[in-house]
């Protein structure tokens, strides 16, 4: 893990792993360490958590597909956001092109998968996704302070 020695809301913290799904706590440690640092709310920080815990879990199972690869994950608080990015260089995959699930039906006549990105969007003021050929797929998440 590498931080900036800034005021407390202009931090930044990496930390890299491997991308597999027992790295997913030690991600989860990292960002709880690295908010409680700059003063998230217990709620917050729990959005957040769950946010992180869905797009690692699809980057790990769905973007590299069980081969090995690696995990960078970023955080950044600036005044009034806290900011997550995971970087991968697995498969491409936009997940803000993806179309909200039906949450209306009932359970039997919903399509499977879909509510972890729709978790994301729920809790996250903002999901934001590029592809880097030179550093490869980056997700932004945003929740404002």
């Amino acid at each position: 893990m590498q931080t900036d020695d800034e005021s407390p809301c202009e931090k930044s913290a990496e930390y890299v792993v491997p991308s597999q799904l027992d790295s997913v706590t030690r991600i989860l440690d990292f960002i709880s360490q690295h908010g409680v640092e700059v003063g998230l709310t217990k709620r917050q920080l729990f959005e957040i958590q769950l946010a992180v815990d869905e797009a690692v879990t699809n980057v790990v199972e769905h973007a590299y597909e069980g081969l090995d690869g690696e995990l960078k994950v970023r955080c950044l608080c600036r005044p009034g956001v806290f900011v997550v990015e995971i970087h991968d260089r697995g498969r491409q995959f936009d997940p803000t092109k993806l179309p909200a699930p039906d949450v209306t039906s009932g359970i039997k006549e919903r399509q499977i998968g879909g509510l972890g990105v729709h978790f994301i969007r729920k809790v996250m003021d903002e999901v934001n996704y590029r592809y880097d050929p030179s550093i490869g797929n980056i997700l932004r998440l945003v929740k404002r302070l």
